[in-house]
């Protein structure tokens, strides 16, 4: 050990130099600069809250990680039951080989054996757009609202020419579940290209709180992307619904159709379809549910001219025929994409013009 001696004051001091003070003093202030640069690293990156999460252009695949309930409940508010019955005269041909030039040229009702009464119901979804003082407006799918005004069904084949009854639509009753009330509905505008179609109720007090236009926001369905998590509110088989659906084949077309795994009933179409970009603080329109995919097969039946109750419990030896019978293939649900809408509702700008939220968020 090294050791000096100085005289300073009359006084003898001794510096002894110690390689240990040394070494714990360099620990500890390597320890103190780690720590400084650790909070300054923290300072420059701060933890965004998930309360404030920032949107992305892409919807999300994730699952939520809070709850989305009351969210959606508030949505459903706008989204309504809606049912569509047509009523038809149907005249029936038998034993008797009646031809379309006949039915044009004659009275059906001298051609007929026998003449009833049959109703036709379907059952789907709208979604509450706008409402002024006047009206409130909701926008369904087409094919739902419209009834044939003919129905024809051959004996055989219609290349055979023979006709085997003949149904003429002769009303139609339109009819919005409100919250206690059957509503009548007017069919204001149908586009069959779009598969979009436009109804109004009269507005009053009490319809105006029963039927609040949807206060999210349009989104984008260009945005989607493989894996997007999404959820279809309806009324599939007149249930109140929400279901979830993932996903495929975003942007298949130009104007952003795309595929969801949904499980789609008679009822969904003209459900809203949802997602969220920005962790599931809020949702955004990307859609709405149209149809699903479907197949045909022929299946053997017994001649519907002798089919009697007794037949039930009997062996059946008589004329086979074959009938075809279409089934929902489940969990492929196609939609209607954002484009599709607002070309729609652009289309009927002057329909809409005067509501209090005219093409809302759009």
């Amino acid at each position: 050990m090294l050791r000096n001696n100085l005289s300073r004051d009359g006084l003898d001091i001794k510096y002894v130099p110690c390689t240990g003070f040394y070494l714990l003093l360099g620990v500890i202030l390597f320890v103190l600069g780690c720590s400084s640069s650790e909070q300054t690293t923290q300072q420059q990156q701060p933890r965004i809250a998930e309360t404030s999460a920032s949107p992305d252009t892409k919807y999300t695949s994730a699952f939520p990680r809070r709850d989305v309930s009351e969210k959606i409940n508030a949505i459903f508010r706008s989204v309504k039951r809606i049912t569509i019955n047509g009523i038809y005269r149907v005249y029936h041909f038998e034993d008797r080989p009646v031809t379309i030039n006949q039915i044009r040229n004659s009275d059906l009702s001298e051609l007929a054996t026998r003449t009833i009464s049959e109703e036709k119901g379907v059952a789907g979804t709208a979604v509450s757009i706008a409402q002024n003082n006047r009206h409130i407006t909701l926008l369904t799918c087409a094919h739902v609202v419209q009834f044939p005004d003919t129905l024809i069904d051959y004996e055989s084949t219609p290349e055979q020419g023979h006709i085997k009854s003949i149904a003429v639509k002769y009303n139609q009753r339109n009819l919005l579940f409100g919250d206690s009330n059957l509503v009548p509905f007017e069919i204001k505008s149908v586009d069959e290209n779009y598969d979009l179609a436009l109804i109004q109720i009269n507005n009053n007090k009490e319809y105006s709180e029963e039927f609040p236009p949807l206060s999210i926001r349009m989104g984008d369905s260009k945005d989607l992307k493989w894996g997007s998590m999404l959820y279809i509110i309806g009324y599939p088989k007149g249930a109140a619904v929400v279901t979830r659906g993932i996903v495929s084949s975003p942007n298949r077309t130009p104007r952003g159709d795309f595929l969801t795994d949904a499980l789609f009933n008679h009822g969904m179409s003209g459900g809203i379809i949802l997602a969220s970009n920005n962790d599931y603080l809020t949702f955004e329109w990307v859609g709405i549910a149209n149809t699903a995919s479907a197949e045909q097969e022929n299946i053997l039946v017994p001649d519907p001219k002798r089919r009697t109750s007794e037949q039930l419990i009997e062996p059946y030896n008589g004329s086979i025929f074959v009938k075809k019978k279409t089934r929902i293939v489940y969990g492929l649900t196609q939609s209607i994409p954002t484009a599709g809408i607002t070309g729609f509702l652009g289309q009927n700008k002057d329909l809409l013009r005067g509501t209090d939220n005219e093409l809302p968020n759009f």
